[in-house]
């Protein structure tokens, strides 16, 4: 019965560190939670990295640019990388998951095509 109270008892408390004025979670937004993708800078050697994954697996595609690129830690670190890549028909932009083992291999995990290379504008028209 004492086992009983004491449990009740526990589960009325307040977490730790959580109080009128401190959250009991992390502030909400972009960037802020604990295993979420962050933003990262596009870099030569994460552009050399992503081709070689990716035409692993699709041989028929170009990697032309990565337009945005972000990191994960997980048991080594994956990068999500949206890109405009030459295909067979034409171009396309394509959102692909990287991940870089802790030995320091690379695996596709993920890959997505997400629409059609925006047409750029006819000349004199903006």
């Amino acid at each position: 019965m004492q086992r009983w109270l004491i449990v009740f008892a526990l589960a009325g408390l307040p977490l730790v560190g959580a109080g009128p004025d401190q959250p009991a979670r992390p502030p909400e937004g972009p960037g802020r939670l604990v295993g979420a993708f962050k933003a990262l800078a596009v870099d030569q050697q994460l552009v050399k990295d992503a081709k070689a994954a990716i035409q692993s697996y699709f041989t028929s595609l170009k990697l032309e640019t990565v337009l945005e690129a972000e990191v994960q830690v997980v048991a080594g670190s994956n990068f999500r990388l949206t890109c405009e890549v030459r295909e067979p028909v034409g171009a396309g932009i394509w959102r692909f998951v990287i991940w870089r083992r802790l030995d320091g291999t690379w695996r596709l995990t993920s890959a997505r095509r997400r629409g059609d290379v925006p047409a750029a504008p006819a000349p004199g028209n903006p």
